[in-house]
């Protein structure tokens, strides 16, 4: 929310809040693929296991784990966007969804 203008009251910006829902709900949405798009800049397009590009079923991948525990903490996907963003490839890799759930599969199995 803005900061609060001393002319206006906690009611007139409660009311813009929920007149305004669908256009902030569109501005949030445009920010999340802003990030996405530039997080697969800085890891890729393409699954490391198999190659597959299509991007609307490739996920990041923690390379070593715990990508479930750090959102949760981050609790915000842009901020998750922009941790993927400043650690690169030393943290994160670009997997397809099958490739992500063998991966998950596999490190189960070895445990």
């Amino acid at each position: 929310m803005p900061y609060a203008d001393k002319g206006r009251s906690a009611e007139y910006y409660k009311e813009y809040y929920h007149a305004n829902r669908d256009h902030r709900k569109q501005q949030q949405n445009a920010r999340r693929a802003k990030l996405r798009e530039q997080a697969f800049d800085v890891l890729g397009r393409t699954c490391v296991r198999c190659g597959f590009s299509d991007v609307r079923a490739l996920q990041f991948d923690h390379i070593n784990g715990g990508g479930g525990k750090e959102r949760r903490e981050l609790n915000d996907t842009h901020r998750y966007y922009k941790s993927i963003i400043e650690a690169g490839a030393t943290k994160f890799q670009v997997l397809c969804a099958n490739c992500n759930w063998i991966k998950r599969i596999e490190e189960d199995n070895g445990k």
